[in-house]
């Protein structure tokens, strides 16, 4: 397990298993593009997995943008407060400004980029179907 993951949070985070699999279905479409931690290891690294999950922490200094990649059916937890912009293969952006403490569960998201446009850093943890 990555240092610096709270062991509490990983058994939270083990605990929304259940949930992801009920959204398993949608997971299963073909991504358009590699996934996160494979096209931007600089910023999702691999805490934890197994044969089925894997646990991401996503680092973004100010400024700094990922690679074009994609996720399956995931949940997201921010440990930070941040400040993004996605984009997307069709020209548009959407931004978010999620608060510290704040959490998601998401569809597949596919052939996309992140961006940093806040003036901190941001950091979130993942947890994803494989």
């Amino acid at each position: 397990m990555h240092t610096g993951i709270n062991a509490t949070f990983v058994r939270l985070a083990c605990a929304c298993a259940p949930v992801l699999s009920m959204l398993a279905a949608s997971a299963a479409l073909a991504q358009a593009a590699p996934r996160a931690e494979v096209a931007s290891p600089d910023v999702y690294k691999v805490a934890a997995q197994n044969d089925k999950y894997r646990i991401l922490v996503m680092t973004w200094q100010p400024g700094q943008r990922d690679q074009w990649h994609s996720h399956p059916v995931a949940a997201v937890y921010f440990i930070t407060d941040c400040a993004l912009r996605g984009h997307y293969p069709d020209g548009k952006t959407r931004e978010a400004k999620p608060n510290a403490g704040a959490g998601r569960v998401q569809p597949v998201v596919e052939s996309h980029w992140v961006e940093n446009i806040g003036n901190s850093e941001c950091r979130a943890v993942m947890f994803e179907e494989k």
